[in-house]
């Protein structure tokens, strides 16, 4: 069973390191495209055109798909791109937040991704977007992302978000930077959900295999 993680940049590691984490023996191929990195801020159809070619090689040797970035999960998601075997970020995300019944939920994310509304929509989650902060991390500009946390997690704060969503995987990447300056926000990691889901996919793929012989 072979999963293959993809991401615009970095952040989907986050997932890697996860599933790793959770089965040391998981075959699971990373795929990156960072040179079109971020896709917060491209158009659907740029965003759907780049992952098919990102994915394109490795789609005859893969069991499961894991798009480790809430971007190109979101543009999945609206264009009906999703079967199952396909786990995306977001949706394990909702059904495990909805379970929780938690409240007070803000999350950060992409341009894309909060035009989206889909936290919003599913959580009722309080959603402000970031143009650069995905861009700051990939190319670990501390003071910049700083300077960006500073601008967009304060107005949450106001709005008596006291748990935040990090809805792009890049942003899970600084969890120890956002904690350093907001101690009193608990975090969410939609990569951890999205990790636990492909186990329990490859679980079922497993079951349907030895079943069928």
């Amino acid at each position: 069973m072979k999963v293959l993680v993809i991401d615009s940049g970095k952040g989907g590691r986050v997932v890697y390191k996860y599933l790793k984490s959770m089965d040391k023996d998981i075959d699971v191929i990373y795929a990156s495209d960072e040179k079109n990195m971020p896709y917060g801020e491209k158009t659907k159809f740029e965003i759907l055109h780049l992952t098919r070619k990102m994915v394109k090689p490795y789609l005859n040797d893969i069991n499961v798909l894991a798009p480790a970035c809430n971007t190109i999960s979101t543009a999945l998601i609206q264009t009906g791109n999703i079967n199952k075997n396909v786990v995306d970020i977001i949706r394990p995300t909702v059904r495990i937040l909805k379970r929780q019944n938690l409240r007070h939920l803000g999350v950060i994310s992409t341009t894309y991704t909060h035009n989206s509304h889909l936290y919003e929509n599913c959580l009722g989650a309080i959603s402000i977007p970031s143009k650069t902060l995905a861009n700051l991390v990939e190319f670990g500009d501390y003071e910049g992302i700083k300077k960006e946390l500073e601008v967009i997690i304060p107005p949450l704060i106001e709005k008596r978000v006291t748990r935040l969503i990090l809805g792009c995987t890049h942003y899970e990447l600084i969890d120890y930077i956002i904690r350093d300056m907001y101690p009193h926000l608990e975090l969410l990691y939609p990569g951890k959900y999205q990790a636990e889901a492909v186990i329990k996919r490859l679980d079922r793929l497993k079951g349907e295999k030895n079943g069928s012989r």
